[in-house]
């Protein structure tokens, strides 16, 4: 009997223990059928399903996927100008450029610009009260 006493002493509260859990947990467990799942933004869902070279960004606010989807319509033409220096020539002694497929040499204009000086691999340009130095490859708009 004396055996029995000191099961009773040492697993008497642990089955306790065990018996409070589970009615605690019963009682108190959650409803998983009253839990609101969070939804998708709207906005989220309005994205069709393109390849990841059309997306030219995302941003942070969801807004209507076709204000910042490359869509595959020409793009219109900015209204402002752009001059790109496509290359540098030297033929001889003289120095060409090219500049939107025209061919200039210095003392030519091209827009509001006048061709100062060609070097190497960049050209100086002098327009609206300022010197501008043009690399190859690099674009100037205005």
């Amino acid at each position: 009997m004396d055996r029995y006493k000191i099961l009773g002493l040492f697993w008497g509260p642990v089955v306790l223990a065990v018996a409070l859990s589970l009615l605690f947990y019963w009682h108190l467990r959650p409803d998983l059928r009253t839990i609101r799942v969070p939804s998708v933004p709207q906005g989220y869902r309005e994205i069709p399903q393109v390849s990841p070279e059309k997306i030219r960004y995302i941003p942070r606010e969801p807004v209507i996927s076709e204000a910042f989807l490359l869509l595959d319509k020409p793009v219109p033409p900015s209204p402002r100008s752009v001059l790109e220096l496509k290359a540098v020539l030297k033929i001889g002694q003289e120095k060409i450029c090219k500049i939107d497929g025209e061919l200039l040499k210095e003392g030519q204009k091209i827009g509001p610009f006048k061709i100062v000086f060609i070097g190497d691999n960049y050209v100086e340009l002098y327009g609206r009260q300022k010197k501008i130095r043009l690399l190859v490859g690099e674009k100037l708009s205005f």
